[in-house]
C-alpha cells in the first residue's frame, strides 16, 4: 500500500484505539482482581489481534471498484 496522509492518520487511529483497549482491558482486569502475568497474557492476545484485523480492514483497504492507490 502507498503510504499517504490518508493512510497514516488511518495507522495512527488504529495504533490509539489499539492503546486505548490495551489500557482498559489492562485496568479492568486489574479491578476485577487478576493476577498482573493474566493481564499481560490476555493483552499480548488480544491487542495484536485486533491491530491486525484494524489495519488490514481499515488502514490498508482497498476500494473493490478503485485500482489500489
Amino acid at each position: 500500500s502507498k503510504i499517504s496522509a490518508r493512510t497514516g492518520s488511518r495507522f495512527a487511529l488504529v495504533t490509539a484505539l489499539g492503546l486505548a483497549l490495551n489500557a482498559g482491558i489492562a485496568w479492568s482486569m486489574e479491578h476485577l482482581g487478576f493476577h498482573y502475568v493474566s493481564i499481560g497474557v490476555v493483552t499480548a492476545v488480544a491487542i495484536p489481534i485486533f491491530n491486525f484485523a484494524g489495519h488490514s480492514l481499515f488502514t490498508y483497504r482497498t476500494h473493490p471498484t478503485r485500482p489500489n492507490r
